[in-house]
């Protein structure tokens, strides 16, 4: 037992070394009058209480990800981006995460009873899948929710565009209707019209859309807009016609649910339901046959 304790305590003092090192900023290269110069408006400009622990976590993990990540980040954000993570550090957070968590829980497993074998296996492995674990519920989560409100919004858009109103500031009053009981669609809806402000083409602008959201009824509404518009078909019937089609899925797709119900209810009901039954009916029976014989 004495080498896995040494084993653990190196272990832990490696990460403390390497936590320190790594916090270290390169400051300390600049000589002193040109570091007082280059960060004198900082320092006065500094809150008294100083960074916060999410903005340490997230520092430290943009140090570890300049020096030790060879992998490109561009998945990592999107991921982000699709969990609707917009934060500065987000990604860097994650990173620190991943790294700090099967450290804390290996150290955890040192102090807990049983075999250090299996607790700091079982513990820094799961520390180590909780973040992207994590993260992909909430992706499958906000994908579900932007996928059940497409149906409100076609109807609004068409009401929107019938109305007389373009298909940017149709868009954007949807986007307003929408804060309350479908706050993922909202935001996505803004950040196109904010895009758009921006600069960027509304082709472009839905592409990213798209790209983020990763919900198919909104990339084939990406694509009938963008050819109703090419092709100058009426935007009114286009979304109408849309609109009946993805009611119409939904509705196939709600029978094709239940009809699986009357497959999935047999195993259940085998091997729950039956032998439960057979015991309240057969019980007395089989108690007065025993009694007599």
């Amino acid at each position: 037992m004495l080498p896995i304790y040494l084993l653990a305590a190196i272990t832990v003092a490696s990460a403390i070394v390497a936590a320190i090192f790594l916090s270290r900023s390169d400051a300390a290269l600049v000589p002193p009058d040109r570091l007082q110069q280059l960060t004198r408006i900082r320092v006065d400009l500094r809150s008294a209480t100083g960074p916060s622990p999410a903005q340490r976590m997230g520092a430290f993990g943009a140090r570890l990800r300049s020096r030790f990540s060879r992998h490109d980040q561009s998945l990592l954000q999107l991921r982000l981006l699709r969990a609707g993570i917009r934060t500065e550090h987000a990604a860097d957070l994650h990173l620190a995460a991943r790294f700090l968590g099967p450290v804390a829980a290996f150290a955890l497993a040192c102090f807990l009873p049983g075999p250090l074998s299996v607790t700091g296996t079982l513990l820094p492995a799961a520390a180590f899948l909780a973040p992207d674990l994590l993260l992909r519920r909430r992706i499958n989560a906000r994908r579900k929710a932007i996928s059940k409100a497409v149906g409100d919004m076609l109807d609004l858009l068409v009401i929107c565009v019938e109305a007389g109103l373009g298909l940017d500031q149709a868009v954007l009053r949807v986007a307003e209707e929408l804060l309350l009981p479908h706050p993922a669609i909202h935001e996505e809806l803004i950040q196109i019209n904010r895009e758009q402000r921006a600069g960027k083409s509304r082709a472009q602008a839905w592409s990213d859309a798209i790209l983020r959201m990763d919900v198919p009824e909104m990339a084939a509404f990406s694509t009938m807009a963008m050819q109703a518009e090419r092709f100058g078909t009426p935007i009114a019937r286009a979304l109408g016609d849309y609109a009946n089609d993805v009611r119409l899925t939904r509705i196939q797709l709600a029978e094709e649910k239940a009809a699986k119900t009357t497959i999935k209810i047999i195993f259940p009901l085998a091997l729950f339901i039956f032998p439960s039954i057979f015991i309240v009916l057969l019980g007395p029976a089989v108690l007065t046959i025993m009694r007599n014989f």
